[in-house]
């Protein structure tokens, strides 16, 4: 629980920008380390809720805004759906094999979630970095 709340505060500080931390937030790995705890907790629904509400939030900054470049390119972000996206793939081979153990991770439904609102974004920093125009995109 300590986990999910201390992401609360840390988006409530972004989100309104106490202590300049936007500034402060690209010179460190924070959406690395976000997008990796969606995978370490991967049943853990209500802080997958919280990483999404970050994202959402960074999706709809303005192009070419610092924490925008930095969730794409430090944090990785289509790497990491892709990386998922290629997992999921191969565990539901494994369901359909009847393999014993098998089972969908329980983030899946936000990882579609987060992709949808990518490819639904008008921003066109956005759209570079889907269509592999901008550096950063499977880096």
């Amino acid at each position: 629980m300590g986990k999910i709340k201390l992401i609360e505060c840390l988006f409530f500080l972004i989100k309104f920008d106490f202590f300049n931390i936007q500034t402060v937030v690209p010179q460190t790995p924070f959406f690395e380390r976000l997008l990796q705890l969606m995978r370490e907790y991967e049943m853990n629904n209500v802080l997958h809720n919280e990483v999404v509400k970050i994202l959402h939030f960074m999706l709809e900054l303005e192009e070419n805004h610092p924490l925008l470049t930095n969730l794409f390119v430090q944090g990785k972000l289509i790497a990491f759906l892709n990386e998922q996206t290629l997992e999921d793939e191969a565990i539901l081979a494994k369901i359909q094999a009847k393999e014993k153990g098998a089972c969908r991770r329980g983030y899946l439904g936000h990882i579609v979630k987060i992709g949808h609102m990518l490819s639904n974004s008008t921003n066109p920093q956005i759209i570079g970095y889907l269509n592999g125009e901008l550096l950063g995109y499977l880096d």
